[in-house]
């Protein structure tokens, strides 16, 4: 349904920007970033986590509905 499409939409979207995130901050870190870049790598990382669990999850509950039709 849409509304299953949209949520999966959306964290593939959210997984895309924490990658990016990642990739700079992690260029960053690279480059001698300090203190800052280690929590921020770490907090970017956590988050990208829970976008990708939450991902899961609607692929679950779509494979559900669709078993169920």
């Amino acid at each position: 349904d849409k509304q299953t499409v949209d949520r999966l939409l959306r964290s593939m979207e959210a997984m895309r920007t924490f990658a990016t995130q990642l990739k700079i901050l992690s260029a960053v870190k690279a480059a001698g970033g300090g203190k800052d870049s280690d929590d921020q790598l770490i907090s970017v990382a956590r988050s990208f986590g829970y976008a990708i669990s939450d991902l899961l999850s609607n692929v679950a509950e779509a494979s559900i509905k669709n078993k169920t039709k």
